[in-house]
């Protein structure tokens, strides 16, 4: 006769904490970091316009507003003031990561262009 182990709630519940914290951090530090890494990348290198580090430094974007509406979504994320964080809140948090990429990017790769001329 085989028994098959199911975790109790208490069991599950610790997992989705752990599984909510490991995602806030993936978005809030890994992924934003990556973001400052790849940009100074760009403003270091001479690679030019729609480069592989462009391509990640974009994927990583898209990674971090993919990652938030899980967040968001399914493990009951809050917003700083510790309201409930709803879809609302990410379509915000939508618009201004990716203003700020958007600025961000041009300034590393005007940074480059300045770089070279020097």
């Amino acid at each position: 006769m085989s028994h098959v182990c199911l975790p109790d709630a208490h069991g599950a519940a610790q997992v989705s904490r752990l599984s909510a914290r490991l995602i806030r951090l993936c978005w809030l530090v890994v992924g934003h970091g990556a973001l400052l890494l790849f940009a100074a990348h760009i403003a270091l290198s001479r690679e030019g316009f729609l480069a592989g580090t462009d391509l990640a430094f974009w994927l990583t974007v898209a990674f971090l507003l993919g990652i938030r509406y899980v967040d968001i979504t399914r493990f009951h994320a809050q917003t700083i003031t510790h309201e409930p964080a709803t879809v609302s809140h990410w379509r915000d948090y939508a618009a201004v990561t990716i203003l700020f990429s958007l600025g961000l990017w041009l300034l590393s790769h005007g940074l480059a262009m300045l770089a070279e001329s020097v």
